[in-house]
């Protein structure tokens, strides 16, 4: 198993868990999603030698230092990462993106602290809608930049938060997350 299996894996356990505890009229939290994705994901990585290092920055607290929910490391490569749940009110899904948060998450992987190269901030979405695949659809991720400039156009950035629908994310080029290291 790849890396990018063990990814799209993960991807359709997300869609699913969150279609199912929809159905029930439940809401699963982000973090709770988070923690089983970042303990699979390390599992497989680790028994199957696939070289994926991974911090969580939720249960040390870290996540208002760094603006991130996860570290990964991988080929040379480190990626600081923060989540979002797609939410749905009155039929209307979106994410809510805290401008601070993401503010903090870009400055943090241009200041040296993960070495003399910077780090990339990603968004990871994590999503129920439509009938897509939940592979490709389970998990996105755009670069955090992307999205900045995206609320730069958009006029959301001088807000505390903003809302992002996922069609919106579709326009700025978010990707399946199983991509992130291609």
């Amino acid at each position: 198993m790849s890396l990018t299996d063990v990814l799209k894996d993960q991807s359709t356990w997300t869609y699913n868990i969150m279609k199912a505890s929809s159905n029930l009229g439940e809401v699963i939290r982000e973090d709770a999603i988070t923690s089983v994705n970042l303990a699979v994901i390390n599992d497989q990585s680790t028994a199957q030698n696939l070289g994926l290092g991974t911090t969580s920055l939720q249960g040390a607290k870290l996540e208002i230092e760094f603006g991130g929910d996860w570290i990964w490391n991988y080929k040379g490569s480190v990626l600081l990462v923060q989540a979002k749940k797609l939410d749905v009110v009155n039929k209307f899904p979106y994410y809510t993106i805290d401008i601070n948060q993401m503010n903090t998450l870009i400055a943090t992987t241009k200041n040296g602290y993960f070495g003399t190269s910077p780090a990339i901030p990603f968004y990871v979405f994590y999503n129920s809608f439509a009938d897509e695949n939940p592979a490709d659809f389970g998990c996105t991720m755009i670069h955090a930049t992307t999205l900045q400039s995206m609320l730069v156009q958009t006029g959301q950035i001088n807000q505390k938060t903003a809302q992002v629908s996922p069609s919106q994310m579709q326009t700025a080029g978010w990707a399946p997350w199983w991509k992130i290291f291609t």
